[in-house]
C-alpha cells in the first residue's frame, strides 16, 4: 500500500478469503488483526471502487461497536463479581464490604472499551473524508455533525470539522472548531495533571496529550497559512516541531551529503524518546512557509538539519519531495540534479524498504 501497488496489495488480500467478511457480519470475534481488516476495507476506493470501501467501513463500524458491547457487558460483569457480599458477611459491618481484588481485569476492560471506541473514530473519520473525496460534501458534513452530537467532546473530530472547513474557505467556522479544539485540549490536559502517579507524585504528561498538543498547534499553523500569515504559520508549525523534541549532545559534521552525519543509534537517546516522536510533518511545513516568507536557504538547511538529526521523522515522502523542489529553486539545473542524487543516495542508506523513492523525482 505505500509504495500505491494496489493491484498487488489487492492479490495478497484475496488470499485470506471472505472468512472475517462472514465473521464480522455475524458479529462475532475474529482472529484477524484490525488494522487487516481496515486495510481490506480501503483498499477497494484505492483500485476505483470507493462505493465498496464505504460498505466495509459501515460493516466493520457495526462490528466496532457490537464488540464494545460485548467488552462493556463483560466489564459490567466483572464489576458486579468484584463488589459482591459473601454470605458469611451478610451480617456483618459494612466496613466488611469487599473490595475489587482484580484490579488489572477491570483497568484491561476500560482500555479495551476505549480502544474500540477509538478505531470507531477512525472509521467514521474515514468515511467522512472518503465522502468529501467523492464530491458528497454535504454527506460528509452531515455525518461530522451527527457524529459531533453524539461525541461532543471528541477533539478529533473537531479538529477535522476545522480542516473541512478550511478547505471550503469557511475560515470564521474553522476559527470556531480550532479554537473548541484548543479548549478541549486544556480540559484533558488539566485532567491528566491532575492524576496522582506512584508515589505521590504528578504524573507526566501522556503520548496522547503531546500528541492532541501537535493537533492544537497544526491547526493553527494551517489556519494561519489559509489567512497569508506565514509568520504566524512558521511559528505555530516550529512549535509543534519541538513538542517533546529530544535534544542531541552531538553536532552533525558538515557535509554535502544531506544525511551523512546522521546518527540512529544515539538520537534522543538522552530523554528516552525515540526520535521519530519529532514532529516531521510540522517540520516540513515550517520550512513550506520559510520559503513562502522568501527564505529558502533557511528553507532548505532547517530540512537539512532535520534529516541529519532525525531521520527516522524526517523520512517521509511529503518531506522529501519539497526538499528536491527547493533544490530546483536554489541552484542551477545541473548542481539540483547532483544534489538530488545525493539525497537518493543517503535516503536508500537509512530508509525502510517500503519508502516511495519516487518523490525525490531523480531526473535523467
Amino acid at each position: 500500500m505505500r509504495l500505491r501497488r494496489y493491484t498487488l496489495a489487492g492479490d495478497e488480500l484475496a488470499q485470506l478469503g471472505d472468512l472475517p467478511a462472514q465473521e464480522i457480519h455475524a458479529g462475532s470475534a475474529t482472529l484477524v488483526p484490525f488494522g487487516l481488516l481496515y486495510l481490506r476495507a480501503q483498499l477497494p476506493a484505492c483500485l476505483g471502487s470507493p462505493h465498496l470501501t464505504l460498505d466495509l467501513l459501515y460493516q466493520l463500524s457495526d462490528y466496532c461497536q457490537q464488540q464494545q458491547q460485548v467488552v462493556q457487558e463483560q466489564q459490567y460483569q466483572q464489576h458486579l463479581r468484584d463488589y459482591t457480599i459473601p454470605d458469611d458477611l451478610q451480617q456483618g459491618p459494612s466496613d466488611q464490604l469487599q473490595q475489587p481484588q482484580q484490579l488489572g481485569s477491570a483497568a484491561t476492560a476500560t482500555a479495551a472499551v476505549a480502544l474500540w471506541q477509538q478505531r470507531l473514530h477512525a472509521i467514521y473519520s474515514s468515511l467522512i473524508i472518503h465522502y468529501w473525496q467523492q464530491g458528497s460534501v454535504i454527506t460528509a458534513f452531515k455525518l461530522l455533525d451527527q457524529q459531533l452530537q453524539e461525541h461532543p467532546q471528541s477533539i478529533e473530530l473537531w479538529s477535522l470539522a476545522g480542516r473541512l472547513q478550511l478547505q471550503l474557505n469557511m475560515l470564521q467556522h474553522a476559527h470556531a472548531s480550532f479554537t473548541r479544539v484548543q479548549q478541549l485540549f486544556l480540559q484533558q490536559q488539566q485532567q491528566g495533571k491532575a492524576l496522582p502517579a506512584a508515589g505521590g507524585a504528578t504524573a507526566q504528561p501522556t503520548q496522547h496529550l503531546s500528541a492532541l498538543q501537535r493537533m492544537v498547534h497544526h491547526n493553527w499553523g494551517c489556519y494561519h497559512a489559509l489567512n497569508h500569515n506565514m509568520t504566524l504559520a512558521q511559528h505555530e508549525f516550529s512549535i509543534a516541531q519541538h513538542i517533546r523534541n529530544p535534544s542531541s549532545s552531538t553536532a552533525a559534521a558538515a557535509s554535502d551529503d544531506p544525511l551523512a552525519a546522521s546518527d540512529l543509534e544515539t538520537t534522543g537517546a538522552h530523554h528516552g524518546y525515540e526520535a521519530a516522536a519529532v514532529d516531521g510533518i510540522a517540520a516540513a511545513n515550517s520550512a513550506v512557509c520559510l520559503l513562502h516568507m522568501g527564505e529558502l536557504t533557511e528553507a532548505i538547511s532547517a530540512l537539512e538539519a532535520g534529516l541529519q538529526q532525525n531521520p527516522q521523522a524526517f523520512l517521509q515522502e511529503c518531506t522529501l519531495y519539497n526538499l528536491g523542489m527547493m533544490y530546483d529553486l536554489a541552484y542551477p539545473p545541473a548542481i539540483a540534479k547532483q544534489t538530488r542524487h545525493q539525497l537518493a543516495s543517503s535516503v536508500l542508506r537509512l530508509a525502510a524498504d517500503d519508502f516511495d523513492l519516487s518523490c525525490i523525482e531523480l531526473k535523467t
